[in-house]
C-alpha cells in the first residue's frame, strides 16, 4: 500500500471517531440548552398561575391555544413533601385540538394554597421530538463529514506530494541507477534537513557500493585468470606424464587428476559467467532471433548425444525475436537444451516449442525435481559426472537480469521449462 493511502485511511478513521464524539457532545449540549430555556419559561408561567390561584384572580384558560397549558390537581399532603422542588420531565400529552399525543416538557410544582390544601400544578408545553433532532444532527454531521473528508483528502494529497517530492526524486534516481555504469549525479536540492541527510547517506552508500563492486569485479577477473594459468600448467604436465612409461594404476590416477582439473576449469568459467551476468557486464542489446539459434544448437547436440538415441522435435508457431545481449541469449539456450539432453533417459525425447512470446523446452524424465531448489546453485536432482550444478542457476540469472519469467513443472513424465519474454 502506498504511504499516501495509509495516511488518508488513518486520517479518515481518526476523523470518524472525533466527529462521532463531537456529535454526541453537540447533541447533549443542544438538548440541555433547549430544556433549560423551556424550564425557565415554565417556571415563570407556574409562578404566575400559583400567585393568581392564591389571590383568587381569574386563572387563564387551561388550553388557550398557546404553547403553554396547565391543570391543577388536589393531592394529599402526605403524598409528597411541600418543600420538594419542582420536577421537570418529558412526557406524551394529549392535545385535544389535534386529537393526538405529542411530546411535551412537563413541570410539576407542589404548593399549599391559602385554604391549607395541597395542590400539584402541571404546566406543560410542546417539546421537540428527539428523533427529529437526532435526524437533523445526523444529516448535519454527514454533510460536515463529507465536506471535511474532501477538504482533508485534497489537503493531504497536496501537502504530501509537496513535502515528499524530494523522496520521490531519490526513488526515481535509485530506480534508474545502474551499478558500474555512467550515471547522472543525484540532483535533489531541498531545504528539509532529513532529506539532506538522506541524500548524503545515499550518495555515501552508493560510493561504497561502487568501490566494492569495482574491487569485486577486479578480484573475480584476476582470480579467474590466475586460476586458469596454474590449472593449464598442471594439465600440460599431466599430459607429459602420460607420454612416459607408467604402470596402469599410475595412468588411472593421472586420468582422474585430469578429469578433476577439467571440472575445476568448467566450474571456474561458470562462476565467472554468473558473476558477470549479475554484475550486468553484458549490455550489448540487439534483436536476437531465437529460432535460428535453437535450430543451430539442437543440430550440434543431436550429433553429440546420438549414442543415447534421443529424438528432438522443434515446433515453431512464430518467429521469436527478443531484445537482449546475443552472448547471453546463446548461453541461455545452450544451458537449457544441454540440460534437457544430460538429464534425459535412454531413447527419450526433447520437445521444443517456439511461440511468439514464450519458449517451452521439455524432456523425458524419471521423476520430478524440487521446483523450489532447481534454480539454486550446485543443486542437482541426480549427480551427473562432470556437471557443475550451475547450468540452471545461470539460466535463472539471465532471465532475472532481463526480466523474463521462467517456470518449471513435471507433467506426463516430462520436465518442462517455460520462459515467458
Amino acid at each position: 500500500m502506498k504511504l499516501i493511502y495509509r495516511i488518508i485511511i488513518r486520517v479518515l478513521l481518526t476523523l470518524t471517531v472525533i466527529l462521532s464524539i463531537w456529535a454526541l457532545f453537540f447533541y447533549y449540549i443542544i438538548i440541555n440548552e433547549v430544556y433549560d430555556e423551556i424550564d425557565d419559561n415554565l417556571e415563570d408561567y407556574s409562578e404566575m398561575i400559583i400567585l393568581k390561584f392564591n389571590s383568587g384572580d381569574r386563572l387563564p384558560e387551561q388550553d388557550n391555544g398557546t404553547n403553554n397549558s396547565y391543570h391543577i390537581e388536589l393531592i394529599s399532603s402526605s403524598y409528597i413533601e411541600i418543600e420538594q422542588n419542582a420536577i421537570s420531565t418529558n412526557d406524551m400529552v394529549y392535545i385535544k385540538a389535534k386529537g393526538e399525543s405529542e411530546p411535551a416538557r412537563v413541570l410539576k410544582t407542589f404548593f399549599r394554597a391559602d385554604d391549607d390544601k395541597t395542590y400539584c400544578l402541571h404546566v406543560y408545553t410542546p417539546s421537540i421530538e428527539h428523533e427529529d433532532l437526532i435526524e437533523a444532527i445526523l444529516h448535519a454531521i454527514i454533510y460536515l463529514f463529507v465536506l471535511l473528508l474532501v477538504t482533508i483528502v485534497i489537503m493531504n494529497i497536496w501537502v504530501y506530494k509537496t513535502s515528499m517530492s524530494p523522496m520521490y526524486k531519490i526513488l526515481n534516481w535509485l530506480k534508474s541507477y545502474k551499478l558500474g555504469s555512467t550515471n547522472s549525479p543525484l540532483d535533489n536540492t531541498t531545504n528539509i534537513v532529513e532529506f539532506k541527510r538522506l541524500n548524503e547517506a545515499i550518495e555515501s552508500s552508493i560510493n561504497r557500493i561502487e568501490k566494492s563492486y569495482t574491487n569485486q569485479k577486479e578480484f573475480i577477473g584476476n582470480a579467474s585468470h590466475e586460476m586458469q594459468t596454474p590449472l593449464a600448467i598442471c594439465q600440460t604436465r599431466l599430459e607429459s606424464l602420460l607420454e612416459t612409461d607408467l604402470q596402469e594404476e599410475q595412468l588411472g590416477t593421472i586420468i582422474k587428476a585430469q578429469q578433476t582439473i577439467d571440472y575445476m576449469k568448467k566450474l571456474n568459467k561458470a562462476l565467472l559467467l554468473l558473476s558477470k551476468i549479475e554484475n550486468q557486464q553484458y549490455t550489448a542489446i540487439e534483436e536476437v532471433d531465437f529460432n535460428s539459434i535453437i535450430n543451430s544448437i539442437t543440430s550440434d547436440f543431436r550429433e553429440v548425444y546420438a549414442p543415447q538415441n534421443i529424438s528432438v522435435h522443434v515446433t515453431s508457431t512464430a518467429t521469436l525475436v527478443v531484445s537482449m545481449d546475443m552472448t547471453l541469449a546463446k548461453t541461455l539456450i545452450i544451458n537449457l537444451i544441454k540440460n534437457s539432453f544430460v538429464h534425459n533417459i535412454s531413447s527419450g525425447e526433447v520437445i521444443i516449442t517456439i511461440n511468439i512470446d514464450n519458449l517451452v523446452i521439455e524432456n523425458s524424465g524419471d521423476g520430478p525435481l524440487d521446483a523450489e531448489l532447481i534454480f539454486s546453485r550446485f543443486y542437482q536432482g541426480k549427480r551427473r559426472a562432470n556437471s557443475t550444478g550451475l547450468g540452471l542457476a545461470i539460466v535463472y540469472s539471465i532471465c532475472k537480469e532481463n526480466h523474463f519469467t521462467i517456470l518449471y513443472k513435471y507433467i506426463d513424465n516430462r520436465h518442462r521449462f517455460t520462459i515467458t519474454f
